[in-house]
């Protein structure tokens, strides 16, 4: 089930029974509106560090190495890399 933040965030808005954004009233949303972006975004940002093994969040590549090379380089977005 693919989703967006501004769904998220409206589905909490929903829930607390308050006003709901669009596209063009996001950046400029006040109050518990604000904290609810925070919120959902501080959410998110806790189940990638506490659940990382989650398959959904993670993909499998491989790195092939060579004698005599101590350092290479890797993608920008790992978060983690698993070296078994």
């Amino acid at each position: 089930m693919a989703t967006t933040y501004l769904t998220l965030v409206n589905n909490v808005l929903r829930e607390l029974n308050e006003t709901e954004l669009t596209s063009s009233t996001f950046s400029s949303s006040r109050g518990i509106q604000t904290a609810t972006k925070d919120f959902v975004n501080k959410s998110i940002h806790d189940i990638y560090n506490e659940a990382g093994e989650i398959p959904l969040l993670h993909t499998t590549k491989t790195k092939s190495t060579f004698t005599g090379t101590q350092e290479y380089s890797l993608e920008t977005d790992m978060r983690k890399v698993d070296w078994d």
